[in-house]
């Protein structure tokens, strides 16, 4: 998942805690709410609000967060150091990573990239594969538990990682795109199948590309004219968009069909998703959990439209949205108005649905609910300007609703 833009706000979380990814206390993660991300816990049980954030990350079981001053903080899981942290234990609550000062984006997963504002990257976390990219792997170099620099690479607009397939992908300023780590899938794009590149390689015959989303095994980009092209993976639920179901790897780049007014794309681990100019979406691959918005679970294998919702769903059918985030099994959309809305599945609270039951799937767009600690009754969940979901958990980024927030912890910022 493809590290948030600039934005400013305070971080709402919720799904699975069991890796302390949500660092709440006590674990209360079945639905948003005004409980702001705490940065640290007194004895008492009381604690000051995590800061105003400009981007965020959720990786596997754990959390990036970018400050205002290009700090990064880390929370969670940590196995092989992908808090940067210098250790390898549990963070509860989140840490300011060492050496970073001039973040702009973060990628989160077993291993963690930081785009820095001078075009460069730093990476850490597990490094079997070489998917740090500081041209080292194996058992030796496995667990690079503070910042190193990833080699060669400059002018860096945009970052993102697959820590499941072990693999980094990263756009340039020319609009090319350079990636490094495992290749079981041919998801590098380098014509080949197999082996790993411990330093970043051009993916040869990919110009003009002006976003990049890495999901399990596959990459989408999206280019300047509003088409996508994509590789990798083994296409077993036609995630690859190419109109083929075909459980092979397919290590070079091609394009996918029917799509020309692309503004955004976000992979997931077998399906895909694009958003279109007038701010409608469309989806394909694995559709088994509804993930596809497209009310039915078939698995197209090219583009179809995200299904509007029903007029008795009481808002504005049209999905008008401005941003996209897919993950394992769900999609979140940002629409124009700031609400989040969501598809997919509802284990583990990714797609929370109110006081009703959850249903296990949500085949089309839903508004997604928010509850407040003065009030029973859910309310619509708004002013999100930053969404990323990870293996269980989400992260949103919200502005614009300052009566939720606690202005002696969000510091002078004006939201």
């Amino acid at each position: 998942m493809t590290g948030t833009e600039a934005v400013a706000g305070k971080v709402l979380d919720w799904g699975l805690d069991n890796e302390r990814q949500l660092a709440h206390y006590p674990l209360d993660s079945t639905m948003p709410s005004d409980r702001q991300v705490p940065q640290r816990y007194a004895a008492d049980g009381t604690g000051h609000r995590l800061p105003v954030v400009s981007a965020i990350d959720a990786g596997d079981d754990s959390s990036l967060a970018v400050l205002p001053d290009g700090k990064v903080l880390g929370w969670g899981a940590n196995e092989y150091g992908e808090l940067g942290l210098g250790l390898v234990s549990r963070y509860e609550s989140p840490t300011v990573v060492p050496g970073l000062t001039d973040a702009v984006r973060v990628a989160a997963g077993t291993h963690s990239l930081a785009l820095r504002a001078d075009g460069t990257i730093a990476g850490w976390g597990d490094n079997y594969y070489g998917q740090v990219g500081d041209g080292t792997g194996g058992s030796a170099n496995r667990c690079r538990t503070t910042p190193v620099q990833v080699a060669g690479l400059t002018d860096v607009i945009a970052v993102d990682s697959n820590g499941r397939w072990s693999f980094s992908v990263a756009l340039r300023a020319d609009g090319t795109v350079w990636t490094w780590g495992a290749n079981h899938a041919g998801q590098l794009g380098q014509g080949t199948v197999g082996g790993l590149w411990l330093r970043p390689a051009k993916v040869a015959g990919v110009s003009d590309v002006t976003a990049v989303s890495a999901g399990d095994g596959f990459v989408l980009a999206l280019r300047s004219d509003g088409t996508v092209v994509a590789w990798g993976g083994f296409n077993e639920y036609g995630q690859l968009g190419n109109g083929t179901i075909s459980r092979i790897p397919h290590p070079e780049p091609a394009r996918v069909l029917g799509l020309t007014d692309a503004v955004a794309v976000a992979a997931g681990a077998g399906h895909a998703v694009a958003l279109t100019a007038d701010g409608s979406a469309r989806s394909w691959g694995n559709n088994h959990e509804g993930q596809l918005g497209i009310n039915d679970l078939s698995c197209p294998a090219s583009p179809v439209p995200v299904r509007n919702a029903a007029s008795d769903d009481d808002w504005d059918p049209e999905l008008r949205a401005t941003k996209i985030e897919a993950g394992a099994n769900v999609t979140l959309a940002i629409r124009r108005d700031g609400t989040l809305v969501g598809w997919g599945a509802c284990r583990g609270q990714l797609l929370p649905t109110g006081n009703r039951t959850p249903p296990i799937v949500v085949p089309r767009p839903r508004l997604t609910v928010y509850r407040s600690r003065t009030t029973e009754a859910p309310s619509i969940l708004d002013g999100i300007a930053a969404v990323s979901i990870g293996r269980g958990h989400v992260l949103t980024v919200q502005t614009g609703r300052p009566e939720h927030c606690d202005p002696g912890h969000v510091g002078d910022v004006n939201l």
